[in-house]
């Protein structure tokens, strides 16, 4: 059918308009399979077909338009054209989905990466096994049309199946500077470089087929490396996102530290006076009601000194919660090890230990194993802290029973961040349901400020 009509005048005509049809709907389908999980507007399948619509109805007139120039004027038309395209795309993009700029942007040049790429790769098949992509849809010759199609159709849907498997999970970027910045350069370099390619390619594809092989070549490297570069982006705006949820739960963290410092100093404060108040009405009670206050007052008269002001105001507000919920907690920690740890981090780490350690036996009914141990002690020239606790044998410690699963395992890379920016490891074990943490510093730190 294309020996056919390649013989016949309206060749360009015919050609282009398929060219610029194909161009604009393989596009459209790629930008739609980069944005899943995006936000999309109402009336969305409508949208859809009415964008769809527009784009091929103008496609028409460009393609009629670039056959008629030649030369260097029609250079320039093709780049305007086939740039049209590509915004058609993308402002598709923006009539169907409630999306920032930044967010649309960064679809469409998946989009248009993963278009480059199915399309070159596929002409570039018909090239290695000698047949013209312009001259020739399928692989076969003397068979009929609708075996060339069926082939046609079936290469797509596979590596569209593909991109939709591949983009199924993607996240969200970061919607902050850096992100735009590096979102705006990608766009540039993406349509100076693909829509450069294509127009190139268009010159050249009659003089020479291992040229015309080169381009295509270079074209779905092209197209990869945008994807590397996308999936590079993503990757940074999640780091910059990780770490604002850890400054913020710094900040949070070290609020509480204050007030729990604040409340545990009055508690002493009281108990003090209570002892005392205590000691001259001792004779005018019974034996049960003395033995009720003295559990109230050793309830909150819980100081723990581990020479370590900040571990002891954690231990300390832990154990209230241990006594509250009957788990035992049993510590043996040489606080002057940890004191180059700084406030924030002394108690992130250990209250977020602890906690996670309270949780974990929570759950449990035997009282035996209700037991949380804790311990910092002197390796060689450097420090070990371990806390160990039972725990179910079936659980999976990637796992949480948490409402908020979004934010769950920010207090575990919470506490690995601090560890490895001090130099030291973090491990996490469990075995005959006993859970065990246990981190590393081979070498004690300069003091954190």
């Amino acid at each position: 059918m294309w020996v056919l009509i390649a013989n016949s005048p309206l060749v360009d005509y015919i050609y282009d308009i398929y060219l610029f049809c194909a161009n604009f709907a393989q596009t459209w389908i790629c930008v739609l399979i980069c944005s899943q999980g995006r936000k999309k507007r109402a009336y969305f399948i409508l949208r859809v077909a009415l964008c769809v619509a527009a784009g091929l109805a103008l496609c028409l007139p460009l393609a009629v338009l670039n056959s008629l120039l030649d030369g260097a004027p029609g250079v320039a038309v093709r780049v305007l054209c086939f740039l049209t395209v590509s915004a058609m795309a993308f402002a598709g993009l923006a009539v169907c989905y409630a999306e920032k700029p930044t967010e649309l942007l960064f679809c469409w040049c998946s989009g248009v990466a993963c278009q480059q790429i199915s399309t070159r790769f596929y002409q570039l098949v018909q090239n290695f096994c000698g047949i013209n992509d312009r001259m020739n849809l399928g692989f076969f010759q003397n068979v009929p049309l609708w075996y060339d199609w069926c082939i046609y159709v079936a290469y797509y849907v596979v590596f569209y199946a593909a991109f939709i498997l591949f983009f199924r999970k993607r996240e969200r970027l970061e919607p902050d500077r850096q992100t735009a910045i590096s979102v705006a350069s990608l766009s540039v370099i993406t349509v100076l470089v693909v829509n450069g390619l294509v127009c190139v390619a268009r010159l050249y594809e009659h003089e020479s087929m291992a040229l015309n092989m080169i381009l295509k070549i270079f074209c779905i490297m092209t197209g990869v490396l945008i994807l590397f570069m996308c999936n590079g982006i993503l990757s940074q705006s999640k780091t910059r996102r990780d770490m604002n949820i850890l400054r913020h739960m710094w900040r949070q963290e070290q609020l509480q530290f204050e007030h729990a410092k604040a409340s545990i100093e009055v508690i002493n404060s009281k108990c003090h006076d209570l002892k005392h108040m205590f000691s001259r009405l001792e004779n005018k009670l019974n034996d049960t009601e003395i033995a009720e206050l003295k559990d109230a007052v050793e309830f909150y008269d819980r100081n723990i000194k581990t020479g370590n002001e900040i571990l002891d105001v954690i231990l300390c507000e832990k154990s209230m919660v241990c006594a509250r919920d009957g788990i035992r907690l049993t510590c043996m920690a040489d606080g002057g090890l940890v004191s180059f740890l700084s406030p924030a981090q002394t108690y992130s780490l250990f209250g977020n230990m602890i906690t996670n350690a309270i949780e974990a036996v929570q759950n449990l009914s035997e009282d035996k194993k209700r037991v949380i141990s804790l311990t910092v002690s002197r390796l060689g020239g450097g420090v070990e802290i371990e806390c160990v606790n039972y725990c179910s044998p079936s659980a999976d410690v990637s796992s949480t029973s948490k409402a908020e699963r979004d934010k769950h395992g920010y207090g575990i890379k919470n506490m690995r961040y601090i560890v490895e920016h001090l130099g030291g490891e973090l491990s996490i074990s469990q075995s005959g349901g006993v859970f065990t943490l246990k981190i590393i510093f081979p070498v004690v730190p300069a003091a954190s400020k």
